[in-house]
């Protein structure tokens, strides 16, 4: 287990772990195999294997970038948003976000964004 998920709460761990599980899921039916999902990503399919494994913490960048590679929604992955809402936090984090970000991916953050403040896009 990676320090970052020592730093955070046991029942967002789980959770995070839940997220994981179905992370792993949406993969293996979407027909890909890690290494081409880490294709479409920004990082290795090292990291790819970590997350799906939950030996790495999913965070909002990872879940956006998911999302985008597999066309899913992410409360496919996030249900309870409770990983946005601990990322998205703040106007840089925000701003880092979309930093080169793709229309697609400005979309889903957009969304994710809209959803967790109660408001539609």
């Amino acid at each position: 287990m990676d320090k970052e998920n020592t730093k955070i709460p046991p029942d967002l761990a789980e959770y995070s772990k839940e997220c994981s599980r179905r992370l792993e899921k949406l993969i293996a039916e979407s027909g890909l195999k890690q290494y081409q999902v880490a294709e479409k990503v920004s990082f290795g399919s090292a990291m790819v294997s970590h997350y799906c494994k939950g030996r790495k913490f999913l965070n909002a960048e990872a879940i956006i970038e998911f999302c985008n590679a597999l066309q899913c929604q992410p409360t496919e992955i996030d249900p309870q948003r409770k990983i946005f809402k601990l990322n998205i936090h703040s106007r840089s984090h925000i701003n880092n976000l979309l930093d080169n970000a793709s229309v697609d991916k400005i979309k889903l953050i957009e969304q994710v964004i809209a959803e967790i403040v109660g408001s539609k896009p």
